[in-house]
């Protein structure tokens, strides 16, 4: 029987017709950038060899089981909340991700997302467009620079690599702070890191562990005044607590591409001009999109073929 792959978003045609040389391919075919629903995927995941799913499809026992035939799901995604990698494992499916070109477009929305909150590009943009601009008003709308200021990085992989020198190379100092630090690495406590930070950067993966980790307790530990940024996954955040933090004054901010019911948002966060919110584009640039896309095509093509794919995040014997 001839493989068959379903792909759950808008794809390249030239790496879906590289694809329909060794496969039926199933694209999600739309003309909006939505995604494939779970009742369209599962309608025909009975005979389906792989999955290359941009993360939105939870890849649970439920639609493993229907599946009889699959070989990989290849996520184009540096995460994988979204699946039971160990029902995968135990049964002999690959599970892959795009772990290098999300990373780098990360850091810039967390550059550009302190940059606008410290200098108050949000609220000065809208006053121009508003007309209301009659003189020059020297010191109304002075913010502050990142220049002298600390940042923290809780989750020192590769976003956070990134991000630490660019930091540095705006005058700021960097501390780190990881679960499982790495050798050669200079680290600090938790408790140092939100104590002294000006900024606080997440870049942790969802996991039941990490559910709701940034709560009210560790919003209170983090400095007066500080800015809390979430790039990572919404679910790592209570909502509700940050809310609370920012309403009360204890958070002077935040920089927020991810939500923790997404799509919905909390309707405070919507009228605050000291948070800077994006609709979890983090990663997304024109050339990450596509190389991830085409990573994710050779994952599958090589398991296709009987090979090991490229970026594994599980081992299968």
């Amino acid at each position: 029987m001839k493989d068959k792959i379903i792909i759950t978003s808008l794809f390249p045609e030239e790496l879906v017709g590289k694809l329909e040389k060794v496969a039926e391919v199933i694209p999600w075919e739309t003309d909006k950038f939505d995604l494939m629903p779970r009742d369209k995927a599962l309608s025909c995941i009975k005979d389906t060899t792989a999955i290359i799913n941009v993360g939105d499809i939870c890849i649970d026992k439920e639609l493993i089981e229907m599946a009889g035939r699959l070989k990989i799901v290849s996520n184009v995604a540096i995460g994988y909340d979204n699946v039971d990698v160990e029902e995968l494992t135990r049964r002999g499916i690959w599970l892959t991700n795009t772990p290098e070109y999300f990373a780098y477009p990360v850091v810039e929305i967390v550059i550009a997302g302190m940059i606008c909150i410290s200098r108050r590009l949000v609220e000065v943009g809208d006053f121009v467009r508003s007309g209301e601009w009659a003189r020059f008003e020297p010191g109304r709308w002075d913010g502050r620079s990142l220049q002298d200021k600390t940042l923290g990085i809780i989750g020192y992989g590769k976003i956070g690599r990134y991000l630490k020198p660019i930091a540095e190379s705006f005058g700021m100092d960097v501390l780190c702070y990881d679960s499982c630090p790495a050798e050669g690495e200079q680290y600090c406590s938790l408790g140092q890191l939100l104590s002294e930070s000006d900024f606080v950067s997440v870049h942790i993966p969802m996991s039941q562990e990490n559910k709701g980790l940034f709560n009210r307790n560790v919003f209170l530990q983090m400095k007066k005044g500080s800015i809390f940024i979430n790039a990572s996954r919404g679910g790592i955040m209570c909502e509700k607590d940050l809310v609370d933090a920012l309403l009360s004054g204890h958070l002077g901010g935040a920089v927020l591409d991810v939500f923790e019911n997404e799509p919905a948002v909390s309707p405070e966060l919507l009228t605050m001009k000291n948070v800077f919110l994006t609709p979890h584009v983090g990663g997304g640039t024109v050339s990450s999109r596509y190389k991830s896309q085409e990573l994710a095509t050779e994952n599958v093509l090589a398991v296709l073929e009987g090979k090991k794919p490229l970026t594994p995040i599980n081992q299968v014997i």
